[in-house]
């Protein structure tokens, strides 16, 4: 099993580069996982930005889902997965499309937690960081589908973090280590 660290934390706290200098501490062969989708000109640019600011020797696999399927093949000591709350927005947005009348929350809610168990329990022996947002700390969102993906990613979070070796929360570019 990997030895996890795992970083959450707001929008724009420093969570990236956080686990990115972390990642360059360890060793200079780092697998990056990237499961961001650029379905619009301004997610593109936050991709193109991301990019930008990894080492270049780094490998990179674009990966939107099927994430355990990458880190069972990763060769490299140190495997950066960034991001899971992008990761379980994937997985659900396509689920919630399906069937506006009949949705299945359990169904989705368990589709999410074997992608998340599936991490966990992945045969890598790196590594592994995981950077993920924590949603839980702001207004109540307003539709069904916010709060669903809100919930998710708590829930999610939470089974990483019991799992981690080490987590840190992200405020303002400064990580606090909680465990």
């Amino acid at each position: 099993m990997a030895k996890i660290i795992f970083i959450s934390g707001g929008a724009r706290s420093g969570k990236s580069s956080f686990a990115q200098q972390y990642a360059a501490r360890v060793d200079s062969q780092v697998l990056y996982i990237a499961t961001a989708v650029a379905f619009d000109e301004e997610m593109a640019a936050r991709i193109a930005k991301h990019k930008e600011d990894r080492p270049t020797l780094w490998r990179t696999v674009e990966a939107p889902i099927g994430v355990d399927r990458v880190l069972a093949r990763a060769a490299e000591p140190v495997a950066l997965l960034d991001c899971l709350t992008i990761l379980i927005n994937n997985i659900l947005w396509p689920l919630w499309q399906e069937d506006d009348d009949n949705r299945n929350l359990s169904s989705m809610e368990n589709t999410v937690m074997a992608a998340v168990d599936g991490i966990l329990n992945t045969d890598y022996q790196g590594i592994l960081i995981i950077v993920s947002n924590e949603l839980g700390m702001g207004l109540v969102p307003e539709n069904s589908l916010a709060r669903f993906f809100r919930d998710m990613a708590g829930w999610a979070n939470q089974r990483i973090a019991a799992c981690a070796d080490e987590v840190y929360f992200m405020v303002s570019g400064i990580p606090m280590r909680i465990k």
